[in-house]
Order: structure tokens, then sequence, then C-alpha cells
């Protein structure tokens, strides 16, 4: 257990039952050195750190928070959020000292290996705090802006995504695939933003554009939109002007789960604008979105 509440007889059980994957072969990468690293080793670590500060976050849902506001009104963090982030960045120092860190709410080392955690310590703040939609941890290993190992727990649900480059996607043990929806007029669409008033009027925009297109909207937040269309609940979605920490967690997951992954202009996936869609409606999606974006 860590350090931030008692264990109990759940914790163990969420511990015991959540295994990362089903795989028959480790998955290795090189470092600056030379040295082997061990990616299955790494999910290890992020599941251990991601199931730790979730449990701390159930524990403290009901609570009332000390609220501040960080690049305007509704970027909002709590005691919470750093104090999450301070127990991640512990556990993953712990084990692998050299490795940078990037986490939203401070964290910042350089790398000396080659290889960095990028850290979202309680993705959905306001959705924590008002109890009115999903939040999780995210933590991504990555190598310069390709992550290669991707963690999401959904404390609440009790829902533990993980996915290793080339290795597939897994819930809670279980591997899983992205949907098999061919029509847009059909497809479930996922909707996050960062929330200036010139993305709101983006998104109105799209919605109001793409009305006949799409079967329906929804917004979350980006870890649960990324995971669930892994998960094959969410059918395409759209991801605008994030931090890399909203999305690299969810990007590797998505991919081992067989979405494609892109940007508006069929380039590569960025924190400014992540595509995330089925492989049979992808390039019609993408094109729609274009024409709003």
């Amino acid at each position: 257990m860590g350090h931030y509440g008692q264990g109990n007889a759940w914790c163990q059980l969420v511990s015991m039952r959540f295994k990362p994957s089903c795989r028959s072969s480790a998955a290795t990468v090189r470092d600056h050195e030379g040295m082997d690293v061990d990616l299955e080793a790494i999910q290890k670590i992020a599941v251990s750190a991601a199931l730790d500060a979730g449990r701390y976050q159930l524990g403290r849902v009901s609570k009332t928070h000390d609220i501040s506001s960080k690049a305007h009104a509704n970027d909002l963090v709590t005691e919470v959020d750093t104090a999450s982030e301070r127990m991640i960045v512990e556990m993953l120092s712990s084990e692998r000292q050299d490795d940078g860190i990037l986490g939203e709410e401070g964290a910042n080392r350089e790398s000396a290996t080659g290889y960095r955690w990028v850290i979202d310590p309680l993705d959905g703040t306001r959705n924590f705090i008002t109890r009115t939609g999903n939040w999780s941890v995210l933590i991504a290993y990555c190598k310069g802006d390709e992550p290669l190992v991707g963690v999401c727990y959904d404390a609440q649900h009790d829902e533990l995504y993980t996915a290793i480059d080339g290795q597939g996607a897994y819930l809670n043990g279980d591997k899983i695939a992205v949907s098999d929806c061919d029509d847009m007029r059909s497809a479930l669409m996922g909707v996050t933003l960062e929330s200036s008033a010139l993305n709101k009027r983006k998104l109105g925009n799209l919605i109001a554009g793409m009305a006949d297109d799409i079967g329906d909207f929804r917004r979350l937040a980006t870890g649960n939109h990324l995971t669930y269309a892994a998960a094959g609940r969410l059918d395409c979605g759209l991801v605008l002007d994030v931090k890399a920490w909203d999305v690299m967690a969810g990007v590797v997951i998505a991919r081992e789960a067989g979405a494609w992954v892109g940007n508006q202009h069929a380039g590569e996936f960025s924190p400014a604008c992540t595509l995330v869609a089925t492989p049979k409606i992808a390039e019609e999606f993408r094109r729609k979105v274009a024409a709003f974006i």
C-alpha cells in the first residue's frame, strides 16, 4: 500500500485481480547507455502508482476541497491533485530515478535515459470536485513524444486500462478492441477540449455542422474519452487544445486496441488536436472534423 491511506481487503483484491497483460514475451527497448528497459516492468510500476493514487482519490472524493484556478477560472486544481502527483512521482522515482518526469501539477525532471514519465495525477478535476462525471489517473512512459506504455485507472468504476506498444490493450486484464462501427450516422463521438471561449465556439460550430452526420455526442475527460474509444464504447472522438499529460497514456491504449489516431490533417496526433476513430469511419470522420477545426 502507499503512503496516503490505510490498506484494506478491497485494495488488496484490486492489486491481485488487475493483471496488466496476458503476453507471452517481454517487450524491451534500449536507453541512452544501451541498457535494456523492460516495458512490462515499467507497466507494473505505473499500475502500482496509478492504483495507489486512485484509491487515495476515491477516499477523498466526498470531502471538502481546497480549490484554486491555474490558467483560467475553469482550469482547477485541488489539494488532491497535488498530493496525488507527489505520491506518483515518489513511487516512480524510487524505481526509475534517472528517467525524466513531466506532471500536470509542476513535476519536471530532465531525463538521463532518453525516457520520460508523463503524468496527469487527476484527469477530470472539475468532475472530481462536483461528482458530475468521470475522472482518472493517467501515467504514460514515453520516448521523446512517442508513448510506449499507457495506464489509465478509473477508480470510481474500478477499471484499469493498460497498454504496451505492440502488445495490445487491456481492461482489467482482458484484451479490448475498438468497435466495428462502419456508419458515422450511428457513431457515438466523444469530445474533450480545453474550455476557453474560443474552443467552446469551435465545438458549437462542429456540433451544429456535424448534426446530420453523427449519431450522438458525449463530452468526457480525456483519459476516459480515449480509453472508451479503445474499449468500443465510443466510435470516434476529438480532443482539442489540451496538454501532453492529457493524451499520452490514452493514445497508446487506443492505438493498441486498433483505433486510428491522428489529427485533422491526416498527420500525427498532438495535444493541439487528437482524433481517434474506429478504422472503418476514420477517414470520413477526419475530413468532417477538418471542415470545422
